[in-house]
């Protein structure tokens, strides 16, 4: 047993999630990247979008709940980019929903192709 205390720069080994897109957002339903939890807040804390639409883009939303906590616009895929361009997007003051909500991902147009990582931890 090593005697040194392992020390995180956001969270408690153990109170981390990952989300990853199991197929493309393509509608304007939210997606849930960590469900709610009673008494427990999440925080986002990295995020990898990709839009692999060749012509439409998108407004992404990061939400707790229903609420609007983060916006951001991602552009159509440009026909000459090979795979994913995704936009790797790291918060050093992490993202944070309310406590006891859900915190997801929507895109505002329909028919854009997103795809979306995500990485933080429960409180």
């Amino acid at each position: 047993m090593p005697a040194w205390t392992l020390t995180r720069p956001y969270a408690e080994p153990g109170a981390e999630w990952v989300y990853a897109s199991a197929g493309a957002i393509a509608d304007t339903t939210a997606v849930v990247l960590v469900a709610a939890v009673a008494g427990k807040r999440h925080f986002l804390n990295g995020l990898q979008i990709s839009n692999t639409d060749a012509t439409v883009g998108t407004l992404v939303q990061i939400l707790s709940a229903s609420t609007v906590i983060w916006q951001f616009y991602l552009a159509p895929q440009i026909a000459a980019t090979t795979g994913h361009s995704g936009v790797p997007i790291v918060f050093p003051t992490p993202l944070r929903a309310a406590i006891g909500e859900a915190l997801s991902v929507k895109c505002v147009t329909t028919s854009a192709e997103v795809y979306a990582n995500a990485q933080g931890y429960s409180a």
